[in-house]
C-alpha cells in the first residue's frame, strides 16, 4: 500500500506547526512567569526601602527628642549655673552647696536633682 505524499507533507506540516506553537506558547508563558517573579520581587525591594526609610525618619525623630532634651537641660542647668555664680561667695573663690551640686551636675551629666535641704547630722555620741 502506497501512502499518499500530499498526506504525509500535510500530517508533517501539522506536526510541525504544532510543536512550533507549543513552542512559542511555552516561551510567551515563561516569559509571563518571569515577569510576575520580577515584578514581586521589584515590588518587595520597593517595600523593604520604605520600611528602612520609616525607621530611619523613627530614630532620627527619637534622637532629635533626646537632643532638644539635652538642650533644654543645658540650657536650665546654665541659667542656674549663672544665677549661683552671680552670688557674692564667688568673691572668695568657693562654692557653696547649690553651686557644687550644679558644677558636678554638669560634669558628670546627669540629671538634675531638685534642691533640697541637706541631710541631718547624726547626734554626736555621749562621752565616756
Amino acid at each position: 500500500m502506497l501512502f499518499n505524499p500530499y498526506l504525509l507533507l500535510g500530517l508533517l506540516v501539522a506536526f510541525m506547526a504544532t510543536a512550533g506553537g507549543s513552542y512559542f506558547k511555552g516561551m510567551t508563558d515563561e516569559k509571563a512567569r518571569c515577569t510576575v517573579r520580577i515584578d514581586k520581587l521589584q515590588n518587595d525591594a520597593i517595600t523593604l526601602r520604605q520600611l528602612e526609610a520609616e525607621r530611619a525618619n523613627q530614630i532620627a525623630a527619637e534622637l532629635e527628642k533626646k537632643n532638644a532634651l539635652s538642650r533644654e537641660a543645658n540650657r536650665i542647668l546654665n541659667n542656674r549655673l549663672n544665677t549661683v555664680v552671680a552670688r557674692p561667695v564667688y568673691a572668695a573663690r568657693c562654692l557653696d552647696d547649690d553651686g557644687l551640686r550644679l558644677a558636678n551636675t554638669a560634669l558628670t551629666g546627669q540629671a538634675l536633682a531638685p534642691a533640697g535641704p541637706a541631710p541631718a547630722v547624726p547626734p554626736a555620741s555621749p562621752p565616756r
